[in-house]
């Protein structure tokens, strides 16, 4: 293969990159693209004869494909030029790109499984052109996606030829795509006159948004606002509720239609006082459980009962240490999990869609719901007794904050009665912005001998 160009055929779009027209044609390496993703192509760069790369830009973000052919094994200065130019390559992609590498990389990486690398389902030799793609792998966290499905060996094995088999040819995958690839496998119909099968890896991509689907048929669980039983007014609410329920319901005839009638008095005086809200799922408790915490946890369970059973210090002493051993493994795991929460959320914001918003949008709704059970939530204005001050003007759904004084009723608040003795015109308005920005400084105490205090209610 020859020349660095682009060309367009029926159906494919051929980007290859090899050697210069005057030198042998001994290696090259090339990608192709459906006509129809044309519009999708944002870049593409021939690197060497051995490495070419194309960036897509999809519906969830961009796609970077790097194609490579490396040279065989044995050749280690050759081995060590190109690993060394494609650790560059792969460092200059975009950190929130889809990354696949794929090609021949003539590395035979055994079935020792790496975590977040590799997998355990490839053949049992390593070479040194293995370990070199290894170490690539480990430092800019890739993973392998042929050694990652469990297949038969005619699906697995990509190379055969004068009786040997071996596993060379890679699909390689950054964690941002790496959980969309449904399958990876080798396909042996097709036939191009090679020793190489071909690798087929199976890729879903998912919408930039992708939401997940609700299931309306199952009711959504409330719960009543119980924090509102702190304040006095609430629990007359409840009880004046409750004795005007308790009289509109009539007597039944057993007990237990009774004892159901009781559950829906409590109910309904319960929803009509407190009002509901939604209830949140809440995981409480370690999300790592080990054979230390569970040993500790059942010697404390052990000294306790041994100390209700006997009443005595010394139990009782040993319990208290059981316990505090119990407390200290259960915080120093917590603190474990809390900073590989924190490191996690620190490499998650480097991704399309980013985990951290949904952590941050909990947070909203759950703000919201606490704002909600903070103040008059619960409160029914009927009940309340404003004859002082003529708050009759407001609806009865006003809430106080973020409420400007123009979208209030102050017509019908009978403000006409309150200042109906004072005198305005004794009072110094120069420079002052209204009821909001007011200071006491700018009135004119002295002129406020004349006003008529004693005319407000």
């Amino acid at each position: 293969m020859k020349l660095k160009v682009s060309k367009e055929t029926n159906n494919y779009i051929q980007f290859y990159s090899g050697v210069d027209s005057k030198s042998k044609a001994k290696y090259g390496v090339m990608l192709m693209t459906k006509k129809e993703l044309k519009s999708t192509i944002n870049n593409y760069y021939f690197w060497n004869e051995r490495i070419i790369q194309i960036r897509l830009k999809l519906s969830r973000g961009y796609m970077t494909v790097i194609g490579v052919y490396a040279p065989v094994e044995g050749e280690d200065e050759e081995n060590d030029q190109f690993y060394t130019k494609l650790q560059r390559i792969v460092k200059k992609v975009n950190r929130s790109d889809m990354q696949v590498l794929t090609g021949d990389f003539s590395a035979r990486v055994g079935n020792v499984k790496i975590e977040h690398c590799m997998g355990v389902h490839g053949e049992q030799t390593c070479n040194r052109n293995g370990n070199r793609l290894i170490y690539l792998l480990v430092y800019n966290q890739l993973k392998i996606m042929n050694i990652l499905f469990d297949h038969e060996d005619s699906h697995e094995f990509t190379w055969e030829a004068r009786n040997l088999k071996s596993i060379i040819d890679y699909i390689i995958c950054n964690n941002k795509i790496a959980n969309m690839v449904l399958d990876t496998r080798v396909f042996r119909g097709p036939e191009i006159e090679s020793d190489h099968y071909l690798l087929v890896s199976s890729i879903r991509i998912k919408p930039r948004w992708h939401r997940k689907k609700k299931n309306t048929n199952q009711p959504q669980e409330l719960s009543h606002r119980v924090s509102l039983f702190k304040e006095s007014s609430i629990i007359w609410l409840y009880q004046k509720r409750l004795d005007t329920i308790i009289k509109e319901t009539p007597i039944q005839n057993n007990v237990e239609d009774e004892w159901n009638a009781l559950q829906n008095i409590l109910k309904q005086a319960t929803k009509k006082s407190l009002g509901t809200k939604r209830k949140w799922s809440r995981k409480k408790g370690l999300r790592t459980w080990d054979d230390n915490i569970a040993k500790v946890i059942s010697d404390k369970r052990e000294a306790y009962k041994k100390y209700l059973s006997t009443k005595e210090i010394e139990y009782k002493i040993e319990y208290h240490r059981k316990r505090a051993i119990a407390k200290r493994e259960v915080r120093k795991i917590h603190r474990h999990n809390w900073e590989e929460f924190v490191a996690y959320l620190e490499n998650d914001l480097y991704r399309p869609q980013p985990q951290t918003y949904k952590i941050l949008k909990n947070l909203s709704n759950e703000m919201r719901e606490n704002i909600k059970n903070v103040g008059w939530g619960g409160v029914e204005w009927d009940v309340i007794v404003w004859d002082g001050l003529g708050w009759d003007g407001i609806e009865c759904g006003v809430g106080w904050s973020g409420v400007g004084c123009d979208s209030m009723g102050w017509v019908g608040m009978g403000w006409d009665r309150m200042w109906s003795g004072v005198e305005w015109d004794m009072i110094v308005w120069d420079g002052v912005g209204g009821w909001g920005g007011m200071g006491w400084d700018g009135m004119g105490w002295d002129g406020m001998d004349g006003m008529g205090w004693a005319g407000l209610k």
